[in-house]
């Protein structure tokens, strides 16, 4: 009974995230099916019903499966048999020799993420003191504890975003007992849908080949692989090679995918890749504080755009992308609030800390740049890449020169922070830069491949294409 409420609740994160899909894109102008679809599906239904939880604990409606599982279902039936997408104008593309071992490739590092995933203990400090205490916490609590969030004797970063924390105690309760190992299965999938999205993205705009090629490339990726699946030494200048817990990766996937579907939006017009992209940011807000920055740049962003070169419709497009942000971000918020929760570096935060901490500025672009361009062992030449794509395609569309400004916004929010953080330079450089960068990496890659695409004159296909696999 348990094993079939487990894959029960996995399977809802990819029913509940297609029927929102299917109710934005009614007409399946956005050509999501296949594997993308179920890869898109899967990180838009874990915020979805994390952020449900969310809303039970604030009702005081305990967190017990079925409760949760129970309104998908009329939603999700209502949704399927009353928008019907076509599928007339899907064009199949010959599998050749070339995708076929792609696609292999693919299947092997997947395959072994999963497998080491599952055969190890979590070990990350972040993944069992911040994300997965919290999941056991919420799961025995049947709640969100006030008393714990608050409770001065844990000062884990209670004032995290809980996407993962809530969606692995769903899991749990699923389970019927806080067992890691069945916790962890959400970061193989959450591999997966790294490569949907960045498959989906890259076959709509040059075809299955490019697509697999970057899927694939993905895959290669030390820093990623160790956020996924895991990997049994240490890497470079890192403590282990074992990241599985964190919310660094499901991070990286909301970033990327915002991105996008931002620029498809841009591209080719149409709302649902607008709404998508707006649930993703907002996706990224419930998923870490860095999240927030990065969804008012974005937002920031959008409207610059719009006004300099599209402004007709403006006011609704805008609507349609701050609402949902705003719907998810301002609950939580009050919450905090509530409950007397803050940032250390909010707190830290005024002109003289700013101005008393600038000695740190050259020990930061040090690091980054020689973490960036220096430690091929963890992102092998994707940044390298991404530099050289970016120079040669110097003349890159309005929409991609977007994604390469969204990009380096968060990365300044994230040297801003070095700067106010109270912590020592050096310390929190070592423990953390690396993550921030794979935060912008999957959107950085999808960037690289962009600009090749650019630069060969594929051009973006429009909606007619559909992407499967």
């Amino acid at each position: 009974m348990q094993f079939f409420l487990v894959i029960s609740a996995l399977i809802l994160f990819v029913a509940a995230g297609a029927s929102i899909i299917r109710a934005i894109d009614r007409s399946g102008a956005m050509g999501l099916t296949g594997a993308p679809l179920a890869g898109v599906s899967f990180m838009t239904g874990l915020g979805a019903v994390s952020f449900q939880m969310f809303l039970y604990s604030l009702v005081s409606i305990p967190l017990n499966p079925i409760f949760i599982m129970l309104p998908w279902l009329p939603f999700i039936a209502a949704v399927f048999f009353r928008y019907r997408t076509k599928t007339a104008d899907h064009q199949k593309q010959r599998w050749d020799a070339i995708s076929v071992a792609l696609l292999a490739v693919i299947i092997v590092q997947s395959a072994y993420a999963f497998i080491y995933a599952l055969s190890v203990p979590l070990f990350g400090w972040d993944a069992w003191f911040i994300w997965f205490l919290k999941a056991r916490v919420f799961f025995l609590d049947q709640g969100i504890s006030s008393e714990f969030l608050s409770n001065a004797g844990y000062r884990h970063h209670q004032d995290y975003p809980l996407l993962m924390p809530l969606a692995t105690a769903f899991v749990y309760g699923a389970a019927g007992s806080a067992n890691e190992t069945i916790g962890k299965l959400l970061y193989p999938l959450q591999f997966l849908s790294l490569l949907s999205v960045i498959y989906y993205a890259l076959s709509r705009a040059a075809g299955r080949r490019t697509g697999l090629l970057f899927a694939a490339l993905s895959t290669l990726v030390p820093v990623i692989m160790i956020h996924a699946g895991g990997v049994p030494g240490k890497i470079g200048p890192l403590y282990a090679g074992d990241f599985v817990g964190y919310s660094d990766l499901a991070l990286s996937i909301y970033f990327m995918g915002a991105g996008a579907f931002l620029y498809f939006h841009a591209k080719e017009g149409g709302r649902p890749h607008l709404l998508l992209a707006s649930l993703f940011l907002a996706m990224a807000a419930w998923t870490k504080n860095e999240g927030l920055t990065f969804a008012g740049f974005a937002v920031a962003l959008f409207l610059i755009y719009r006004i300099l070169f599209k402004r007709e419709g403006i006011l609704k497009d805008a609507l349609l992308l701050v609402l949902p942000i705003a719907a998810v971000v301002i609950p939580w918020s009050l919450y905090k609030a509530g409950l007397g929760i803050g940032s250390e570096y909010v707190e830290n935060l005024s002109l003289a800390t700013i101005a008393t901490n600038l000695w740190k500025l050259p020990i930061i672009f040090k690091t980054l740049g020689k973490m960036v361009f220096s430690h091929i062992e963890l992102y092998n030449f994707c940044w390298w890449a991404y530099a050289i794509s970016t120079l040669a395609n110097w003349r890159a569309s309005k929409a991609l020169i977007t994604l390469h400004l969204l990009l380096f916004l968060q990365l300044s929010a994230y040297i801003f922070i070095y700067i106010i953080s109270p912590a020592p330079i050096d310390w929190h450089l070592a423990t953390s830069a690396d993550r921030l960068l794979l935060h912008l990496l999957p959107l950085a890659l999808l960037i690289t491949a962009l600009n090749l695409v650019s630069m060969a004159g594929a051009g973006p296909r429009v909606s007619p294409g559909k992407a499967d696999a």
